[in-house]
C-alpha cells in the first residue's frame, strides 16, 4: 500500500508539471516529491513499476492448468493473450504467428506426455529429436496417435498453412496474405486445441 501510495502521490505531481508545461509556463522536476519522500517524483514511479511484468494477462485467457507445469503455462498465456490482443488490433499476422506457434508447443507436450517413448522407437517423424520438428510433424504425429479430435486436425492444418505465410517467398509465391480470415482460423484452431487436449482427448490407441 505505501508503494501505492507514493505511485499515486508521484503521478499527480508528474500531471501537474504537464499542466503547466501546457499553459506555457517552464515545468522544472523537483528534486524531491512532496509529501512522499526526499526523490523526484520519477524515482517514486520507476520503483513502483520495476518489479511489475511487463505484460498482463487477461483473466479470460484460457486456463492450461491440465499442462501441470505453471511456468510452461504461464508462458504460453502470454503468448495467448498477445494473440488475442493482435487480432483485435488488426495485426493479423501476428495473431496467426503467435497462435500457431503456441499449437506446436501444446502438440510437442502432449506427444511428450503420452507417446514419446513410442515416436522415439518406431522413429515416427523426422530422424532428429522430437523438440526440433516442425509444426507439420507435430500435427501429423498428433493425428496418428489421436492427441486431439481430427476435425481440430484439419484446423491445426490450416492455421500451419497460414503460419508458413511468415516467410515473404511463400506468400508471394502463393498469392496469399495473412488476413482476418486466416488470424481467426488460427485463432479457432489453437482453442480447439487447448480444448482437447483439456478434456483428456490425449491417449493412446
Amino acid at each position: 500500500m505505501k508503494t501505492r501510495g507514493q505511485l499515486l502521490i508521484a503521478t499527480t505531481q508528474i500531471r501537474d508539471l504537464i499542466q503547466t508545461g501546457r499553459s506555457g509556463l517552464v515545468p522544472y522536476l523537483p528534486k524531491q516529491t512532496f509529501g512522499v519522500g526526499p526523490r523526484d517524483p520519477v524515482s517514486y514511479i520507476r520503483d513502483a513499476l520495476a518489479g511489475l511484468t511487463d505484460q498482463i494477462v487477461a483473466r479470460s485467457t484460457s486456463t492450461l492448468t491440465f499442462l501441470n507445469d505453471p511456468d510452461l503455462a504461464d508462458s504460453l498465456r502470454v503468448d495467448i493473450a498477445t494473440a488475442s490482443s493482435a487480432l483485435r488490433n488488426g495485426e493479423w499476422k501476428a495473431a496467426t504467428v503467435l497462435s500457431g506457434s503456441v499449437i506446436e508447443a501444446l502438440l510437442l507436450w502432449a506427444l511428450q506426455k503420452t507417446h514419446l517413448a513410442i515416436v522415439q522407437s518406431q522413429a515416427i517423424g523426422p530422424k532428429t529429436a522430437i523438440e526440433k520438428w516442425d509444426l507439420a510433424d507435430y500435427i501429423d504425429a498428433a493425428d496418428k496417435f489421436r492427441c486431439v479430435e481430427p476435425s481440430t486436425i484439419v484446423e491445426a492444418r490450416r492455421a500451419q498453412e497460414y503460419r508458413n505465410l511468415i516467410h515473404p517467398g511463400r506468400a508471394i509465391r502463393l498469392g496469399v496474405t495473412c488476413d482476418l480470415g486466416a488470424a481467426h482460423v488460427a485463432i479457432g484452431a489453437l482453442d480447439h486445441v487447448i480444448n482437447d487436449l483439456r478434456s483428456g482427448k490425449n491417449h493412446s490407441h
